[in-house]
């Protein structure tokens, strides 16, 4: 009876690093899911984060727009990138990038800025908060296509 026991206990416990394992690894692959995406570039900010450009690509091509996909990129991948591959991006050219977004909430550090001060939030109009306490509250991108400032040749969009 002792053995019975014993051996479904090992089956149960089997089962369940297995579905956990399983639940694991659909978690990594859904935070990382990406899509092409053909968008304009409307701004390219330098000044909010210590680490990233904060690249916006408005679905209207409008600053009261908030329905578009905020990039960021690394400001110091330029140094670790031979840029013979890239061309600097241009405000009001269009690319056609692969974007994807994490499931977990972004950490950034905020330039200390006079207008910024010590606050614990950035709220951006209309009333959304932006970062509180080290964390970017709102969905941001990312994009392998992207270095910095610059994009993959290619990747823009010649105007007809």
């Amino acid at each position: 009876m002792y053995e019975i026991l014993r051996s479904m206990k090992n089956i149960i416990l089997s089962f369940v690093f297995y579905v956990l394992f399983v639940l694991a690894i659909a978690g990594c692959s859904s935070s990382k899911q990406s899509n092409e995406y053909v968008i304009r570039l409307y701004g390219i900010d330098s000044t909010l984060f210590v680490n990233y450009y904060k690249l916006w690509f408005p679905s209207n091509y409008s600053d009261a727009d908030t329905s578009g996909f905020i990039v960021l990129s690394g400001k110091n991948a330029n140094g670790d990138t031979d840029l013979r591959d890239y061309e600097l991006m241009n405000v009001g050219d269009t690319y056609g990038i692969k974007l994807f977004t994490v499931d977990s909430l972004v950490s950034a550090k905020l330039l200390r800025l006079n207008f910024i001060g010590d606050l614990d939030s950035y709220i951006i109009d209309p009333g959304i908060v932006f970062w509180r306490k080290g964390k970017i509250m709102v969905k941001v991108y990312f994009s392998q296509d992207l270095k910095g400032r610059y994009v993959l040749k290619g990747k823009r969009i010649e105007k007809k």
